[in-house]
């Protein structure tokens, strides 16, 4: 009788064990699916990520032809906007605001090394003022300016590339089938110093993307987006500088950024909109 209860009892805790054990897993199961939902949602991202790159070819009397290059990462959430801008440090000799929005480009023969250091911008689409932090994890801005600023300094935003193309004519217009690519040729109706022809890039992968060079250009292909900009321009002799200048060609190009970092920038965003 003892040996019965007993083996009841076992038979009994085996259950309620058993019991839990299956509560558990399904527990986990739960957790792991809305894991799994989550990876998703991540995969496709709620960040936009582009990298801006320019090149700017300057003529100097002095030091002959300087390209001004620059690289930029942005980012895109929602009504906000992230920029990840690069300036040099330079170890000596060369006074320097770290925090300038714009690029120094200048040329000193007693720097040694310089040192690629990143500051980051942030602002609304609709927002008057941009406002700079040390990294992603400053919970304090340390400076603010105009978005026209910025936009001047780093995106070259007074180019009118629609003015431009006022003062050329269509040279050719085809399709690249290995990229893609619908691609315009134009030539300027009078002679240009600082460009030969105007060339321009629109492919279907970025119609959908935020960042616009031309919102007037890209109304005209809109099944397009214009995505690279060169104008390239043969050596010449400069009536401007009295020199014969290199070859030498703009570039403003933009560029899909895979975003390896969203959740850090999304907690970024949460922390400092309250300047926004």
């Amino acid at each position: 009788m003892v040996t019965i209860m007993l083996f009841k009892d076992i038979k009994s805790k085996i259950k309620h064990i058993a019991m839990l054990f299956f509560i558990m897993l399904l527990v986990i199961c739960l957790i792991f699916f809305d894991g799994c939902v989550s990876e998703k949602k991540s995969a496709k991202g709620d960040i936009e990520g582009l990298s801006y790159r320019s090149n700017v070819p300057v003529v100097t009397t002095d030091k002959g032809l300087i390209n001004i290059t620059d690289s930029i990462a942005l980012f895109y959430y929602g009504d906000y906007i992230l920029n990840k801008l690069p300036y040099k440090q330079l170890d000596e000799n060369l006074k320097i605001n770290e925090t300038s929005i714009k690029n120094v480009f200048e040329i000193e023969d007693s720097i040694k090394s310089t040192q690629i250091l990143y500051k980051y911008v942030t602002y609304k689409k609709s927002g008057k003022f941009c406002y700079f932090f040390k990294d992603l994890a400053a919970s304090m801005y340390e400076k603010r300016t105009l978005v026209d600023s910025l936009l001047q300094a780093r995106f070259f935003s007074d180019f009118k590339i629609s003015e431009v193309l006022k003062s050329t004519d269509s040279l050719k217009e085809y399709i690249d089938v290995k990229t893609g690519d619908l691609i315009k040729t134009f030539l300027p109706k009078t002679s240009w110093e600082n460009g030969d022809t105007l060339v321009l890039y629109f492919n279907k992968a970025y119609k959908n993307f935020t960042f616009t060079m031309s919102k007037e250009i890209d109304s005209v292909s809109p099944d397009f987006k214009l995505y690279k900009i060169r104008i390239p321009c043969n050596e010449k002799y400069s009536e401007t500088y009295k020199m014969v200048v290199p070859k030498r060609e703009f570039l403003f190009e933009i560029r899909e950024l895979t975003v390896n970092n969203e959740r850090e920038i999304i907690i970024f965003f949460d922390r400092i909109k309250k300047w926004l």
